[in-house]
């Protein structure tokens, strides 16, 4: 598999014949899906956790990348899962998503805009 020759149907699809191979279905309540989600997102930020890297210094270590690589494919996994619960289409959510983003963040008003820290 790689992104560009599987669509989210077919990840959808493999998730959940992994979770019912090991019936797991059972446990898969929202709230649990939405807190594994959160979890795993906690571990993500763990890999940074007082390390500041630049995009470059995050390509060059090849064991953060795997362990960035599991953790992302952990978040997507029970992100899968749970659209697969609750009958969410995930392509149409983001397009949805994608065009209010879009509304709301004009690319002519785009610029970021950084708070200002008083000492």
């Amino acid at each position: 598999m790689n992104d560009c020759n599987t669509t989210i149907e077919e990840l959808k699809h493999v998730i959940e014949e992994f979770n019912k191979e090991r019936d797991w279905q059972k446990y898969h309540n929202p709230k649990d899906m939405a807190i594994s989600i959160a979890i795993e997102s906690a571990e993500l930020l763990e890999l940074f956790q007082w390390y500041n890297p630049t995009n470059e210094q995050v390509r060059g270590n090849k064991k953060l990348m795997r362990e960035i690589g599991s953790e992302l494919a952990d978040i997507l996994a029970y992100m899968l899962g749970l659209a697969n619960r609750l009958g969410i289409d995930l392509s149409a959510e983001f397009d949805k998503k994608i065009k209010t983003n879009r509304r709301r963040f004009p690319k002519e008003r785009a610029e970021p805009k950084l708070p200002k820290f008083h000492v």
